[in-house]
């Protein structure tokens, strides 16, 4: 009878501690359900590989800024007034 007892005790324990695990397991599905849509966004996406410039594509815009700013000093030179 004693046996009985204990393992009817131990089987309302056991009860009780699903039924708060179920309840944890809710709430951990409702957080995920809200913040789901970041945290998928986030960890979808892949990681940007690093871009590299062409060694011709970096010579072509050195001398588009050579040019840009040798353009600059030539007008300025040419709007000042010899003294």
């Amino acid at each position: 009878m004693q046996i009985v007892r204990s393992i009817r005790r131990e089987q309302r324990k056991i009860k009780s501690q699903i039924t708060k695990l179920e309840k944890q397991l809710k709430a951990l599905g409702a957080a995920a359900a809200a913040f789901g849509s970041i945290v998928v966004k986030g960890l979808s996406k892949k990681p940007r590989r690093k871009r590299r410039m062409s060694a011709a594509g970096r010579l072509a815009i050195s001398r588009a800024t050579k040019a840009r700013w040798a353009k600059l000093r030539a007008a300025k030179k040419a709007t000042k007034k010899p003294v």
